[in-house]
């Protein structure tokens, strides 16, 4: 589970291997242990920013990501990110990096094609633990349809 050796988890490979639904399962595993816990995917999170400044609570927004227990960070990279967004990402990781805080961040990319900063956050043997999932997609493997009993 998060936080067991590591405090940061970066689970990498390419769509439709259950990336999601681990970095889910985690938060609910997570709430269920009574730790306060935020999942957000980055495309969630970086709408979440722009209503923060425009409405005036980015200071609160910052807080949240900053101080909650476990922080889950879903689909790094899909997003196609402006500098200022990039930044507030790469603040949030080096933060909880530099705290040991719980990161759990899941993306498509591999450690070379993430920004280097973020690779060398997300990579350090030190402080986290990298799970490469290699499997096919399960969205093209033939499945049986499904035809539910009356």
């Amino acid at each position: 589970m998060l936080g067991e050796g590591h405090p940061i988890l970066l689970l990498a490979g390419p769509p439709g291997t259950g990336k999601t639904h681990l970095a889910k399962a985690a938060a609910l595993e997570l709430a269920r242990a009574n730790e306060n816990v935020v999942y957000r995917t980055e495309m969630a999170l970086m709408a979440e920013l722009h209503v923060a400044v425009k409405e005036g609570w980015l200071t609160t927004l910052r807080y949240m990501c900053h101080e909650v227990d476990s922080l889950i960070l879903d689909d790094m990279g899909v997003a196609a990110l402006s500098d200022w967004e990039k930044a507030f990402i790469e603040e949030l990781v080096d933060m909880r990096w530099s705290r040991s805080m719980k990161l759990l961040v899941s993306t498509n990319f591999s450690n070379a094609q993430l920004p280097a900063r973020l690779a060398d956050r997300l990579g350090d043997v030190q402080r986290a633990r990298v799970v490469q999932i290699s499997a096919p997609s399960y969205r093209k493997e033939k499945r049986a349809p499904h035809n539910p009993q009356p």
